[in-house]
């Protein structure tokens, strides 16, 4: 249940992810917590729990000056007090059950709700009518635009391009280090910009070489996870497991290719065409600009630093609800690990709008991992 004042005062939403013959149930689940919340008081260890889970992620979101100044820019941006940050916690923490239900009387109306739900009618469990009048909107999943094709390159541009990524590579731990590495696991905290407002995630990442893939995720409204074995996958979230659309697979395939240090092995190795495509400022550094086509076809570009020659940024197209983005992921604070480079502190951008703030916490490489992890649970 999430507030989103800061766009649209006063509107406020429960949500719920669950099977198509849930539906219904679902609905109704929801209706009955939002009258409970104007009936009776919330139960004190359900409004501590609450509270305590605020206020002890609260600092996550700052482990960084770069997350703190994010932070600033959004709040300001949405037009928050200039002290929202530093009484947040103290404001949290005066919150009592009965302002909670006070509130809920004031504002929640169960007789007044908009209820709007996504997915095949014929699947759900009971008429939607039961719950007032229904409004059907047909949606068409727009088709993605062509794939940019890579323009015409000269000799020279494609034996420059092959220059600066030997030098990557040996930047990043040299090729021999490169090709030991067989996966990697990646531990970190996220500030991000969801449409439901700030959030803190927790996330790990596996990436198998050559194309597997899983991300666990503890957000606030729960865990979840998405699994891509290397040609289909699925998500696991409160709800069960549900499988991922087809498109969905193909960004998890392309997500891999684009892992740093299997990105400079792969092309090392194979026959992939690059070409070089001119310079571009990265922050205040001035960085190579390679053009790499995905295994989607997208082509994607892969920004090399002049000073360091590590992988500063990558550029490519992406699919967000249904709509096509350009989105920009940024990696600094290089470290080593096991005799190779990984960046410790990564940014990403959609459409030129800060979207991400993520911190690296931890690094495996060759972890021992059990092949369950990609495979569908029972």
């Amino acid at each position: 249940m999430r507030n989103i004042s800061y766009t649209n005062p006063g509107e406020w939403f429960a949500y719920s992810q669950t099977r198509a013959d849930k539906t219904a149930e679902a609905i109704s689940l929801i209706v009955d917590v939002i009258k409970g919340l104007r009936d009776a008081p919330v139960p004190d260890a359900e409004l501590q729990r609450t509270k305590d889970s605020l206020i002890n992620s609260f600092v996550f979101g700052f482990e960084s000056s770069s997350q703190i100044a994010f932070q600033q820019m959004m709040l300001a941006y949405r037009g928050f007090s200039p002290d929202f940050l530093e009484t947040f916690t103290d404001n949290i923490a005066k919150v009592t059950a009965g302002d909670v239900q006070a509130v809920a009387q004031k504002y929640l109306n169960p007789d007044a709700l908009t209820i709007v739900t996504v997915g095949n009618k014929d699947s759900f469990d009971r008429p939607l009518e039961e719950f007032g009048e229904v409004n059907e909107i047909e949606i068409k999943q727009p088709e993605p635009p062509p794939a940019e094709p890579m323009p015409e390159a000269s000799e020279g541009d494609v034996a420059k391009a092959k220059e600066i990524l030997a030098a990557a590579v040996d930047a990043h731990g040299g090729l021999e280090k490169l090709q030991a590495v067989k996966n990697i696991v990646m531990e970190g905290r996220t500030s991000a910009n969801s449409p439901a407002g700030p959030m803190q995630i927790e996330a790990t990442s596996y990436y198998v070489y050559p194309d597997k893939f899983r991300q666990d995720l503890k957000m606030p409204q729960g865990e979840m996870a998405y699994v891509f074995d290397g040609t289909a996958g699925f998500a696991l979230t409160p709800m069960g497991v549900q499988p991922i659309p087809p498109q969905l697979a193909v960004t998890f395939k392309d997500a891999v290719f684009r892992e740093t240090l299997w990105l400079l092995t792969n092309l090392s190795e194979n026959d992939i065409p690059i070409q070089y495509a001119g310079t571009e400022e990265v922050g205040d550094k001035s960085a190579s600009i390679l053009l790499i086509p995905q295994p989607s076809g997208a082509m994607m570009k892969l920004f090399v630093s002049e000073d360091t020659h590590y992988v500063v940024k990558l550029s490519y197209p992406d699919s967000s609800q249904g709509v096509t983005v350009n989105r920009e992921t940024v990696m600094e604070d290089y470290r080593d690990v096991d005799g190779v480079k990984v960046p410790y502190h990564v940014v990403q951008n959609v459409d030129g709008q800060p979207f991400s703030d993520s911190q690296v916490t931890g690094v495996t490489l060759n972890a021992e991992l059990d092949e369950s992890l990609f495979q569908e649970p029972e």
